[in-house]
């Protein structure tokens, strides 16, 4: 007869080496969570399945992936700091030939051999379960067995099973293939088509504009523009040095297409950008990423004469890395001796999740307040009041970053004599309760479209320059301008801070607002 201990170790083994393996790897607290939960599920299945049920092979065969995929995840943390569905490790092994991948098996043999070894124990450690007698009471597995199914309607929770895991691999290394071979031909194509124009530059010998573009940043949450929570006390502080603009909206609600809309030049959003442009009037270009996306980071990272990434995380929600990584290397490229320089600051902002924008950060008391009663009477759920919380704290932590910004611009200008000219954006926001009782993305709502734009210094517009509805698909009108740049890519109507600005009616992912 089997005695509990024995019952008790062999079932709780697999998990505790899961947690020990990639907590040490350094892997996300979610993925470990994740990993976990799909590995209860599937212990638990295989105890009630009979040894020579079809579904027994099956539950091994998930189990055998599974301890595949944590050595692989441990294995490429511990070796490059990096998870494997990162943008590092996706673009290398795409591409990567046979010829150099045999190079690095060779190179690599000792952590491979380690590697294989442990996958194999751990196999034998999540399949041990199947020795223990099928348990009478069938409630926990099916418990288990529900919260599995359940699972996956979470898209980030679904990739944690093994099999959506590899798909998800595979899909990636053929998507970064085809983003490649589309990026290199748009590189080329709006080359060919900018070469052609007209495009002078009309400014002082020296300058630099640094165009920060953050993430998800609504500017309603900003107590510049009249929150009722204190998020932003330095920017407020520096009131009278900023030009702030209220009536902004992104057309698109999501990453890609909003920073294609901001950058690239022509109304079709098909030719040359704001950096090739640059690049032709004199300036040297820079685009500093904290953000892991293989398209935008290929095609205006490529475009630019550096492309500094300083994060070394995977895509999605769970990339954990702070935007001041992007200050030393800001700091490098103001000091750099080129006499105009274009630096663009690519930021992560208040990306969900939203605690992750503030690790470490000491977050001011968001609980208790007038935010808090109001979202309560509105009937909020309390993990939405939560989630605003921590976005909350992560608007604050971005309006810190921006004044650090600001005052290392000033700093550069005291020291060098260089002109220095600081935007601060964002690609789109955010809902988190505004108009609906849940977080996240929200394309076509205000909510999801509202953000900050903010020039430093001062531009000295009065209160009705400021309030102008203006749609960031016609940003390149005003940026051009703003680098001193002279060309006929652009149109005075499109400029928001020329008395030539014509307001037109803008759309929210095809939805027609005035």
């Amino acid at each position: 007869m089997q005695s509990k201990i024995y019952r008790f170790l062999i079932t709780i083994l697999p998990f505790a080496l899961t947690i020990a393996t990639l907590s040490f790897a350094g892997a996300n607290w979610r993925e470990v969570a994740k990993t976990a939960l799909f590995l209860g599920a599937l212990t638990l299945l295989l105890i009630q399945a009979q040894r020579k049920n079809p579904h027994t092979a099956i539950l091994t065969g998930l189990l055998i992936l599974m301890a595949t995929k944590i050595g692989l995840t441990a294995f490429s943390l511990l070796k490059y700091n990096q998870p494997i569905h990162s943008a590092i490790v996706i673009s290398s092994v795409a591409n990567t030939t046979k010829i150099e991948a045999l190079e690095f098996l060779i190179s690599n043999r000792f952590e491979i051999t380690l590697l294989l070894l442990y996958i194999t124990l751990t196999s034998l450690i999540f399949i041990a379960p199947i020795s223990i007698r099928k348990h009478s009471k069938k409630w926990p597995t099916i418990l288990w067995g529900l919260l599995f199914v359940i699972a996956h309607a979470n898209p980030t929770t679904r990739k944690e099973n093994p099999i959506f895991y590899f798909l998800q691999t595979k899909n990636q290394m053929i998507a970064w293939k085809e983003k490649a071979l589309q990026t290199d031909k748009e590189i080329a194509q709006s080359h060919t088509s900018i070469s052609s124009k007209n495009i002078k530059y009309i400014g002082p010998n020296q300058q630099s504009i640094i165009l920060i573009i953050s993430e998800s940043i609504n500017k309603s949450n900003m107590s510049l523009y009249g929150y009722m929570r204190n998020t932003t006390p330095e920017l407020i502080q520096r009131r009278a040095e900023l030009s702030v603009f209220d009536d902004i909206t992104s057309r698109w609600g999501s990453t890609l297409p909003a920073i294609r809309d901001m950058l690239i030049i022509d109304t079709n959003k098909t030719g040359p950008s704001v950096i090739q442009a640059a690049r032709l009037a004199g300036y040297r270009t820079y685009w500093i990423s904290n953000q892991s996306d293989s398209y935008i980071n290929g095609r205006f990272g490529m475009e630019s004469d550096s492309f500094i990434s300083a994060n070394t995380g995977s895509e999605g929600r769970n990339n954990a890395s702070l935007d001041e990584k992007v200050l030393p290397h800001l700091a490098t490229a103001l000091q750099e001796t080129a006499q105009l320089k274009f630096i663009i600051l690519h930021l992560i902002g208040a990306h969900p999740h939203y605690d992750l924008r503030h690790q470490g950060y000491i977050p001011t008391d968001f609980t208790e307040d007038k935010v808090f009663t109001t979202m309560k009477k509105e009937g909020r759920w309390p993990w939405v009041i939560k989630a605003r919380s921590n976005y909350d704290t992560a608007i604050k932590y971005q309006s810190e970053l921006l004044s650090k910004i600001i005052t290392l611009s000033s700093k550069i200008e005291k020291e060098n004599g260089t002109r220095v000219k600081v935007i601060y954006t964002s690609d789109h926001a955010q809902n988190v309760g505004h108009d609906q009782n849940t977080y996240g993305h929200a394309p076509g709502r205000m909510s999801g479209h509202s953000i900050p734009l903010i020039f430093w210094p001062n531009l000295q517009l009065n209160q009705h320059e400021t309030k102008r509805p203006f749609s960031m698909s016609r940003f390149p009108g005003t940026l051009i301008p703003f680098l001193d740049i002279e060309s006929d890519l652009i149109k005075p109507k499109d400029n928001l801070l020329s008395p030539d600005f014509q307001a037109e009616p803008r759309l929210l992912e095809g939805i027609l607002i005035q």
